[in-house]
């Protein structure tokens, strides 16, 4: 069951290692680019948000409007950390990828999708488009993201890339470009409207609620305390409750 399906995961685990060690500029751009596109249903998101804000409606439309952001990475083609989680996990498992390349495959496109994250979010704010509702949704979730306690942090981080990696996972089994749309937007509207955690989505909150703060509503400690959290959360979850099963099904 699912074993061609997965085989062609592992297979894709192969090619990115590849690319790393033989094209490793090309990867690099290519996790700046997934940043970039993660920033830009970020931008929507929250200028959304700015809009509507007190709405009942607003947090669903946030999440709806997000879907553009995962939308972006499969469809335009991108190397997003948290999907990787999912395919590089499955390459180890089955024994085509070594963990030491997975970890420099992980590193780098961290650090891209973070490059690309800072980038969009710096030329956002200096073009001065961003509303002041905008910014005070920018405040509001910054805020409410260093709220939580370390534990709280890793759970939700689990339980975001549980559904990002589910949404890698679907768009390389589904045939037609419609349901892979439609499922992404579900998936994204799951893990933004009940309030988990994506590290590199939390990147550009953190990035424009400093780079503009209010009254210091966050402090760069905060930042990073989330993120650490909520990255090691990312890994788990993909790992552990996607990754892992999947393998075992495949073998049944």
């Amino acid at each position: 069951m699912f074993n061609e399906d997965f085989t062609r995961v592992l297979d894709g685990s192969v090619a990115k290692i590849g690319k790393v060690k033989n094209k490793p500029g090309t990867f690099f751009i290519s996790s700046i680019m997934a940043g970039m596109f993660v920033c830009f249903g970020l931008i929507l998101s929250i200028t959304i948000g700015g809009f509507y804000d007190g709405l009942p409606a607003m947090k669903p439309l946030m999440g709806l409007t997000f879907s553009a952001a995962l939308s972006l990475v499969y469809f335009a083609g991108s190397e997003l950390f948290t999907g990787n989680v999912f395919t590089l996990t499955s390459g180890i498992l089955g024994n085509k990828v070594s963990i030491g390349d997975a970890i420099k495959a992980w590193a780098l496109c961290y650090i891209g999708n973070f490059v690309g994250m800072i980038l969009i979010s710096v030329i956002f704010l200096a073009s001065n488009a961003p509303s002041e509702a905008t910014l005070g949704a920018v405040t509001g979730l910054a805020v409410a993201k260093v709220a939580g306690t370390p534990l709280q942090l890793f759970l939700k981080g689990i339980l975001c890339n549980i559904m990002i990696c589910l949404a890698t996972w679907i768009v390389g089994r589904t045939k037609s470009e419609s349901a892979r749309l439609i499922m992404v937007v579900w998936i994204i509207l799951i893990f933004f409207v009940s309030g988990f955690e994506h590290s590199i989505a939390n990147m550009g909150i953190f990035a424009m609620a400093l780079i503009n703060p209010v009254n210091g509503a966050i402090t760069m400690g905060a930042a990073l305390n989330n993120i650490l959290f909520v990255t090691i959360g990312n890994l788990v979850g993909g790992a552990l409750f996607v990754s892992l099963p999947y393998f075992i099904i495949s073998k049944e």
